[in-house]
């Protein structure tokens, strides 16, 4: 049988430092967009700062459709490496 991978996002709120102690645990980065601004959240922006920076904006949205291609496509280049390497993803 293959090498086995956990993959999650980072709404998980598992840190990078914490998956890197459990081995074979991956955590992608959610990209989020404040004031036109982005950041990969646990590594641009903790989820501290990013739920502080929430409860002082006046008003937010959903992010614009490029937006979320940008960041889908991010991730699945980062889920392609990731398979080269693990046979099976949970």
């Amino acid at each position: 049988m293959g090498k086995i991978a956990i993959v999650t996002d980072s709404t998980s709120a598992i840190s990078q430092a914490e998956a890197a102690d459990l081995g074979d645990v991956f955590v992608v980065p959610i990209t989020v967009n404040i004031n036109g601004q982005s950041y990969r959240e646990g590594i641009d922006i903790t989820n501290k700062q990013f739920y502080d920076t929430l409860a002082t904006l006046k008003n937010y949205q959903q992010p614009h459709h490029r937006l979320r291609k940008k960041c889908l496509t991010s991730m699945i280049s980062w889920l392609r490496m990731a398979m080269m390497k693990f046979s099976v993803f949970i």
